[in-house]
């Protein structure tokens, strides 16, 4: 996988977890990730991120445009801040298939403020699990 050091746990740590917690999908054992829970996103590729990795049931459901963001949150933080606004101003990012879909997006739009069309939804979530994340903590890779 090649998973790089998050929140002080190792790219070894991080793909464990993610092992394990893909076997407990595959087997039924724990709920796949399926609803974003900042964007609302149900179509596409839906991750569980943790930030947490000690405890690897506590993930929550992303869709890849928020998983990715977030990740982006310490070198990007004002991309990471508008982006943050719009999810709360119930913007929710067009599904995307293939990560590299994703990745595409970002790189050519949203991390320059352009944003793929999307849809709107009718009630705006407001504060989502999104604003829960700090943007001054140092990064760790």
């Amino acid at each position: 996988m090649g998973l790089s050091t998050y929140n002080g746990f190792s790219g070894r740590q991080r793909e464990q977890v993610q092992r394990w917690l893909n076997e407990q999908w595959d087997s039924g054992e724990l709920p796949r990730p399926s609803v974003c829970v900042a964007c609302g996103q149900i179509e596409g590729i839906i991750d569980g991120h943790l930030e947490n990795y000690d405890e690897p049931t506590s993930y929550v459901d992303l869709c890849v445009t928020c998983h990715l963001l977030l990740h982006m949150r310490f070198r990007r933080a004002a991309a990471w801040l508008r982006y943050r606004e719009r999810v709360a101003a119930g913007w929710q990012a067009p599904p995307m298939h293939r990560r590299g879909q994703a990745i595409g997006e970002l790189a050519k739009g949203i991390l320059a403020g352009k944003y793929p069309a999307g849809v709107q939804r009718a009630a705006a979530p407001g504060k989502t699990f999104l604003d829960q994340l700090s943007t001054t903590a140092a990064p760790l890779w």
